[in-house]
């Protein structure tokens, strides 16, 4: 709940500001923006620790194969970076950079989940 508020003061704060002075140094304003977004996503990945462990706590005591874990997590990493990636870039006004971004984040998913398709489509084989 902490880090919710910190997030959120610290959005609307900059926001707030980036608005004040948007008309008089616009590039300021885009840079306030940034450094709110990089500060706020330093936060969240900080949080992300203890979520990773607990993952990893999970995994240990179901006895589940990194083979099928690790393309999940490496999914799940891959869409929180570009969703934050597309974000800073739609709110620079860059939305065919925020199209590029998501298309690569989609692309890298789909790589990072192959092992996970090609162990389950063999165990589909398997049972035809």
């Amino acid at each position: 709940m902490e880090l919710l508020i910190k997030a959120l003061v610290i959005g609307i704060a900059s926001t707030l500001l980036a608005l004040a002075i948007r008309q008089t140094v616009p590039g300021v304003s885009l840079s306030l923006g940034l450094a709110a977004s990089a500060l706020i996503l330093l936060l969240v990945m900080a949080a992300l620790d203890p979520l990773l462990q607990f993952l990893r706590e999970v995994i240990a005591l179901c006895d589940v194969s990194g083979v099928y874990t690790g393309p999940i997590l490496k999914c799940m990493a891959i869409s929180i970076l570009c969703t934050a990636g597309a974000s800073l870039c739609r709110d620079a006004g860059q939305a065919s950079a925020a199209a590029g971004i998501e298309l690569a984040g989609v692309a890298g998913a789909l790589y990072a989940a192959l092992p996970l398709l090609n162990t389950f489509l063999h165990m589909i084989g398997e049972m035809l």
